[in-house]
Formats: structure tokens, C-alpha cells, sequence
């Protein structure tokens, strides 16, 4: 496994490397993100949710991406509001891919916007949680917690009637076992300006390994999918106090960056956990290039 040669970052230049390692990322979400549309036609959480938004955030801040990425992102629109052979919509089986298009603030016309709101009000549970879609189940962390994590994010973009009937069960669970759990909280008190902010960000800053990074779960070797989700959520919530604690996770990143523009992480499902797997690559990958490139001004490339 070949990795880039460590840098010493410093001012002008730790900026510059950050570019750089964001510019030699975008060829490869690109690429593959597009391989993956036009093979399997499918508009699931593995690729598309990640891929336009890294790239719709990479352009914003000025970086160039590919001129179909407007075509990509009404694809995966008209994907999710279209029926299956059963007569239900796509995106309603994806409600976790559909919230974070929609969280990721992309181009999207105010009446599809409107019919995606729809998707996420659908199948809502007694206790104001969804049940987590497709393979998600299977992952390596507790089935309850993967749904509350994926409730967290459709909490996040929902209509507020619907969002907030979600979070009292959303937080009665105090602990996780993953990172993304931590994450998806941090993000949904602080847009809910409540108190809970400051404790899931010294959560954060308690689980950072020494190198840096974040594992995708709790006390795991660092990989650029945890780092990648973490460094995006303090980030958004960008307090002083965490300045260190992002340096450290920007420096991670730009360390540890294969020569492909690639990072490798290991399976996020119990049965793969062990090797590292191509979709949790490319969720890797893209969560690298969204956090990384959160921190930067807007066309500021």
C-alpha cells in the first residue's frame, strides 16, 4: 500500500495541501460514483448521496468538478420520487441517502424539494424513529443504533413537525458504539441550538486517536471515513475550542492520502469488517473531500 510522503504544515502551506489533497480526490469520486450509476442504475446510500455532495461542496468552494454534476444531482432526484415495480417510491427506501441530498443543500427546485420532504415523513414510527433502510441493518455496531442514527439524519432535514417528534427517543440513547453516532448528534443539537452540543463535541474531541484520525466506530484505528465525518461536524459547529482538534484531523488526512487520491477503510459491515472494502473506500474518500473542504471560504480555490 503506497501513501504519500508526511508534510510538516505550516501556514500557506498546510493550505496548499489541503487543496491539493482535495483536487486529487475529485477524479476518483467522479469516476467511480459515475461507473456506479450507469452499472447499477441505482440511487442508493452506497455511492450517490456521498458523491454529489462532496462535489456540490468542492465546487461551492471553488474547486473544478465535472460538468455533468448538475445532470447527476437531478438524476438522483428523479431516481428517489420514482416508483418501483411494487409502486413505492425509490427514496422512501432510502430515506438515509434522501436526507443527506437534501442536508447537503444541493441545486434542487423547490417542488421536488418539497416531494423528497414528502418521502422522509413517510413510515415514521409510534416513537418518531424510522426503521434504517436497505443493508444498512447488517452493519457492525447494535441494529437499534444504526436506526437511530439514520433517524438522526432524516431528523435533520425533515419538516419540523416531523423532526421533532423524532428527538426524544433519538435521545435517550446516551452513548454509541460509532462514531457517525456521535456526529449526527453533534450535528442535530446544534441545529436545534440545544445543550447537548458541547457534550457530543468533547465526545468527539475524547474519542480522537493520537494520530489524528477517528475510527467509523469508537476506539478503532483511525480511517478517513470516522475522520472524515468528525472533522465535518466540528467543522459545522466551529468553536475555538475545537481548533486543535480539527488541525490534527486535517493533518491526518492529508498524511495518510493514497497516491490515487484514495484513503483505504475497512468494511462497515460486520462480516467484512476486517478488510478493507470499496464502498466503505468511497464513503472514506468522499467524507475526506466534505471534510476537508468545509473549512475552506466558498471560491476561495
Amino acid at each position: 500500500m503506497i501513501f504519500l510522503c508526511p508534510f510538516i504544515l505550516v501556514g500557506k502551506s498546510e493550505d496548499l495541501l489541503v487543496r491539493q489533497t482535495i483536487e486529487r480526490s475529485i477524479p476518483y469520486v467522479e469516476l467511480k460514483g459515475q461507473e456506479w450509476i450507469k452499472k447499477n442504475k441505482c440511487v442508493s446510500c452506497h455511492q450517490v448521496n456521498t458523491m454529489i455532495w462532496s462535489l456540490s461542496l468542492a465546487e461551492k468552494k471553488g474547486f473544478a468538478v465535472s460538468e455533468k454534476l448538475g445532470s447527476w444531482i437531478d438524476w438522483s432526484v428523479e431516481e428517489s420520487l420514482k416508483k418501483n415495480e411494487k409502486g413505492k417510491r425509490v427514496g422512501r427506501l432510502n430515506k438515509e441517502g434522501v436526507a443527506q441530498i437534501l442536508f447537503a443543500d444541493l441545486k434542487i427546485e423547490n417542488s421536488q424539494r418539497e416531494k423528497l420532504l414528502d418521502l422522509l415523513a413517510l413510515d415514521q414510527k409510534n416513537d418518531g424513529t424510522w426503521d434504517a433502510g436497505g443493508q444498512l441493518p447488517s452493519q457492525k455496531r447494535p441494529a437499534k443504533e444504526t436506526s437511530l442514527v439514520s433517524s438522526s439524519w432524516i431528523a435533520l432535514s425533515a419538516r419540523k413537525k416531523v423532526s421533532q417528534a423524532s428527538i426524544p427517543t433519538i435521545h435517550i440513547q446516551k452513548e454509541g458504539q460509532s462514531i457517525e453516532w456521535y456526529v449526527v448528534n453533534l450535528l442535530l443539537s446544534s441545529v436545534n441550538g440545544d445543550e447537548k452540543v458541547n457534550s457530543f463535541t468533547n465526545k468527539l474531541k475524547e474519542f480522537q486517536n493520537s494520530d489524528g484520525g477517528w475510527g467509523w466506530l469508537v476506539n478503532e484505528p483511525s480511517d478517513a471515513l470516522g475522520t472524515g465525518m468528525a472533522l465535518y461536524a466540528l467543522q459545522y459547529v466551529n468553536s475555538e475550542k475545537t481548533l486543535k482538534t480539527r488541525t490534527r484531523a486535517i493533518e491526518f488526512l492529508t498524511k495518510t492520502q493514497r497516491t490515487d487520491g484514495t484513503w483505504p477503510v475497512k468494511g462497515t459491515k460486520r462480516k467484512k469488517r476486517e478488510k478493507v472494502e470499496e464502498t466503505s473506500t468511497y464513503w472514506g474518500t468522499a467524507w475526506a473531500i466534505i471534510g476537508l473542504t468545509s473549512g475552506l471560504s466558498e471560491n476561495d480555490n
